[in-house]
């Protein structure tokens, strides 16, 4: 497992706790599929209302020019959407 992929489990598993603590929330972790918009970022939660939009990528990754599109437009719509390479950076965004 690289290291996105455990990034990736370690917040997916800090989603769980925070749901088993009673916290309301609702996430989807997304899966590339030819019928899936180009640039969706890997994890969508709705929290308060409000919709986070996460891209997992290690130390050196870089978001594609489709990825950076896609970041924009749901800024543009309200929602929050960031690039996490640790899970500090997660559990800031996730307060």
């Amino acid at each position: 497992m690289g290291p996105e992929a455990k990034l990736q489990t370690r917040c997916l598993n800090r989603l769980r706790k925070m749901q088993e603590d009673g916290e309301k929330l609702w996430w989807s972790k997304i899966v590339g599929s030819p019928l899936q918009k180009r640039g969706t970022p890997d994890l969508l939660i709705c929290r308060a209302g409000k919709l986070i939009a996460i891209e997992f990528k290690g130390p050196e990754g870089v978001i594609s020019a489709m990825q950076a599109v896609e970041h924009r437009k749901i800024k543009n719509a309200g929602g929050i959407c960031e690039v996490v390479r640790t899970v500090e950076e997660f559990q800031e965004i996730m307060g």
